[in-house]
């Protein structure tokens, strides 16, 4: 199943990055809508949500890993931990401009013992 965390955006910020009171206006629903579907994992691509859950500290048993040069201008973090007890991980977005070796490296982070 694949699914957005945030529905909506504010009117008038079609173009823009989803802002805070979005997310927080989405958050019941979204999780309303995981334990319906009981999800085995949860795979987030957006940084914005990523800073979002840590500020809320809704997750739990986080652990991260600073990936390191992953483009020109900074490093990325990949995380992995719990969201109401569902395996959660943050990865790089397909359209990030990561290399091959680093999004290698991200997904043996989250996905590898």
């Amino acid at each position: 199943v694949w699914t957005n965390y945030c529905f909506f955006r504010s009117y008038g910020r079609e173009d823009l990055n989803i802002i805070k009171n979005d997310f927080q206006l989405t958050n019941e629903i979204f999780m309303q809508l995981i334990n319906i579907i009981k999800p085995k994992s949860i795979i987030c691509l957006s940084k914005d949500l990523q800073f979002y859950l840590e500020e809320k500290e809704v997750l739990e048993n986080e652990v991260s890993q600073t990936i390191e040069k992953i483009n020109s201008r900074n490093d990325y973090t990949v995380l992995k931990a719990k969201l109401n007890n569902y395996d959660f991980y943050c990865l790089p977005h397909p359209n990030y401009p990561a290399k091959k070796e680093q999004r290698t490296k991200a997904w043996d982070f989250c996905f590898k013992s």
